[in-house]
């Protein structure tokens, strides 16, 4: 299982639903960041962005991200609006976090049944492009996303770390989990720690991404290798 909120949930979705290798994810993500940092107003236009700051708009475009997502899906050899949903014997389980609004509970939007029901209204209708801007959709870079009859943003402001639900849905899938230990990862973007040779806070904000895939992967290696 995978799972993340935001950049952690752009990856989850990259790694998990579209099944790509680390260098593909990398790569994918270099381009992705790339291309949706498009401002709604030109940087001359002080008026516009003064306005939407105060209305709390999103000061950058949505529709690059969107398009960005549906040229991955259909390079992977998918539909465009290819549902989040997979039913495939060997589909790795993937969530990314969202939030009905921006003061409402958090939502987790999934690729495989809860079990529960719980926000199951999305497991029939929610795509995959649909996935990556809910979870993306922080107030200050992107407006909200309409999908069904609500609209969300991302879920960062209740769980910019997504452990506890990764927890929660993990145990929820298998219950033979609820008696054992359960092996979780949690990366973030960090605080200034260095990883290898490289320092967290010397890359940009969302360029942090790619080097969480790697952290990400040389940590489950490393502890793989531990336990076996």
């Amino acid at each position: 299982m995978i799972g993340g909120t935001s950049t952690g949930g752009l990856i989850a979705l990259m790694l998990g639903r579209l099944r790509m290798s680390v260098d593909e994810c990398i790569d994918n993500y270099k381009t992705l960041s790339r291309r949706i940092f498009t401002p709604v107003h030109a940087k001359a236009n002080i008026a516009g962005r003064a306005i939407t700051k105060l209305k709390a708009e999103g000061k950058f475009e949505s529709e690059p991200l969107e398009a960005a997502v549906k040229e991955i899906c259909r390079a992977k050899g998918l539909s465009e609006a290819e549902l989040l949903r997979d039913t495939s014997d060997d589909a790795p389980k993937v969530f990314v976090c969202a939030a009905q609004g921006i003061n409402a509970d958090t939502v987790v939007i999934r690729s495989y049944e809860s079990g529960s029901g719980e926000y199951d209204d999305l497991y029939d209708i929610c795509r995959i492009w649909e996935a990556a801007r809910a979870t993306s959709a922080a107030s200050t870079f992107f407006d909200p996303i309409q999908i069904g009859y609500q609209k969300y943003v991302d879920g960062a402001l209740r769980y910019n770390n997504p452990i506890e639900k990764a927890d929660e849905e993990s145990r929820g899938k298998n219950k033979r989990l609820c008696s054992r230990r359960v092996l979780l990862f949690s990366f973030a973007n960090g605080c200034g720690q260095s990883f290898g040779q490289t320092r967290i806070d010397s890359l940009s904000a969302w360029g942090r991404g790619a080097h969480l895939v790697r952290m990400c992967w040389q940590a489950i290696l490393q502890s793989s290798a531990r336990r076996w």
